[in-house]
């Protein structure tokens, strides 16, 4: 695997949990912005580039789940963040997954959004790996599946809900 890199960042905020963004696909931390000015008052709230994209430069032999995992990990690590909830959006749901396994005590929570299949199929993989058996590891995934799958899919509310935050009237927020 390539050596972990410290992708671009912003931070602002503070306050616990730290909130760290993960964008998706061709995304940038830009599409972080409506909840990185939401959540700085009350916690520090991160939103970061991926390898080879916005800016955070790549090579595509570097770009695969697994380097971007170890590059946020790193990232939890060199903030020294501690009981951050990790936000991932689309592509960014299987990254944050991974940077969980990487770094597992420097995670409190995860929200994904809008990733939820492929998301949901790596954490059933993830939960056999660490020696669920396969009927407890999709009974698992079912329940999450069903409680986010109920869910509105509006991004600050699923932090808020997820990370045990106090909620907010969404008409403030957007």
């Amino acid at each position: 695997m390539t050596q972990a890199t410290l992708p671009y960042t912003i931070r602002v905020g503070a306050g616990e949990p730290a909130l760290v963004f993960v964008h998706g696909f061709g995304c940038s931390h830009a599409d972080w912005q409506a909840q990185l000015v939401h959540f700085a008052p009350t916690h520090s709230a991160i939103a970061c580039d991926l390898r080879g994209h916005g800016a955070t430069p790549g090579q595509p032999a570097e770009c695969s789940i697994e380097t971007y995992g170890a590059d946020v990990a790193e990232l939890l690590r060199a903030l020294d963040l501690s009981k951050a909830v990790l936000v991932g959006h689309s592509m960014g749901c299987r990254v944050v997954l991974q940077a969980a396994r990487d770094a597992p005590g420097r995670v409190a929570g995860i929200v994904l959004v809008v990733g939820w299949a492929a998301a949901h199929l790596y954490y059933y993989n993830m939960l056999v790996d660490m020696e669920f058996n396969a009927q407890e590891a999709w009974a698992q995934v079912e329940t999450q599946w069903q409680r986010r799958y109920n869910i509105q899919h509006n991004v600050t509310q699923l932090v808020l809900e997820y990370a045990r935050l106090e909620v907010v009237d969404m008409d403030d927020v957007f």
